[in-house]
């Protein structure tokens, strides 16, 4: 990913951070992997010019599941189509889970850069999922291959079919 996108850059913790969107009311960045916890400084810069700075806490994790319409997960059924009410998981299946902020890696990438699909990149923390207020099974927790900084839950509700 660049670090300047339309005339606009952001350092978190002293480290030009990867931008993944820039428009005049929102800016999406990536925080440097390799930040450690606490507070860091962020500064955005437009033109070459600061426009605004404050302070970022940086946490080992902080999990922010991916929302559709509806105030539902963002998430795709085995067959690779998008859950919905008008297509539901089957009984038995596997659903895709999108996220961030799951934290550290056993195979991570370097800041900016797509996680690699082999090896994969699991999550080392355990990642817990309840659907409905029911455990899920998870079969994999880790980096999206193919993207930057997003991660990927597949869970296997066991019995019951769901949205």
């Amino acid at each position: 990913l660049p670090t300047f996108l339309d005339g606009v850059s952001v350092t978190i913790g002293g480290q030009l951070a990867p931008l993944l969107y820039v428009n005049p009311s929102q800016i999406n960045v990536q925080v440097p992997v390799d930040l450690p916890p606490g507070n860091a400084a962020v500064t955005v810069t437009a033109n070459g010019a600061p426009v605004g700075t404050a302070n970022l806490a940086i946490q080992t994790a902080s999990p922010g599941l991916f929302m559709a319409t509806g105030n539902r997960a963002a998430a795709l059924n085995q067959d690779y189509s998008v859950n919905s009410a008008s297509s539901p998981a089957v009984a038995n299946s596997v659903l895709m889970v999108y996220l961030t902020g799951l934290g550290a890696t056993d195979n991570p990438p370097a800041t900016g850069i797509a996680a690699a699909s082999n090896p994969l990149s699991h999550v080392t923390a355990t990642v817990t999922v309840a659907i409905g207020g029911q455990a899920a099974s998870v079969q994999f927790a880790g980096l999206a291959p193919g993207y930057v900084g997003l991660y990927q839950v597949n869970v296997l509700e066991i019995g019951r079919a769901h949205v």
